[in-house]
């Protein structure tokens, strides 16, 4: 069934919504594109992140998590599928598809809430409903020494 799915799935169109455009724009470049110079382009230095394994606050303690993320998974399709804003709030709900090194495929959901000013994330927290083998395989990455 995943993999109809993710066969059946289709690039969503760009959105004038200025949060909307911000995060499917992160998320074509970071894990499309697989572009982490986007970190440092909208993630401030001393932004609070909150629900990311093995993440602290900080720009570089997210340039570690995705490091992790994006060598546990070489492949990896997150769709946004809802956003809300207010001001510098906003409230991201996303479905994502992962692969592994051994080509096993993943599904899941999630969602962020938190704040962008002048184009920075500042705050965000995470709620990821992650199956159990992609927390295993992300688990074991994050979990190495020297990350």
């Amino acid at each position: 069934m995943l993999e109809a799915q993710i066969a059946g799935a289709k690039a969503r169109p760009r959105s004038a919504t200025t949060h909307l455009a911000f995060w499917e724009r992160w998320f074509d470049e970071l894990y499309g594109k697989r572009s982490p110079a986007i970190i440092d382009e909208c993630v401030a230095e001393d932004c609070v992140i909150v629900g990311l394994p093995k993440t602290t606050n900080g720009r570089a303690s997210f340039h570690g998590f995705y490091k992790a993320f994006s060598s546990a998974f070489p492949w990896v399709r997150i769709d946004v599928e809802e956003c809300v804003e207010d001001g510098e709030r906003f409230a991201v709900r996303c479905s994502a598809q992962v692969a592994d090194h051994a080509g096993k495929r993943h599904a899941f959901a999630g969602g962020c809430i938190g704040r962008i000013r002048d184009g920075k994330i500042v705050e965000v927290g995470h709620d990821l409903a992650m199956e159990k083998g992609v927390e295993r395989d992300l688990a074991g990455k994050i979990v190495t020494p020297g990350l």
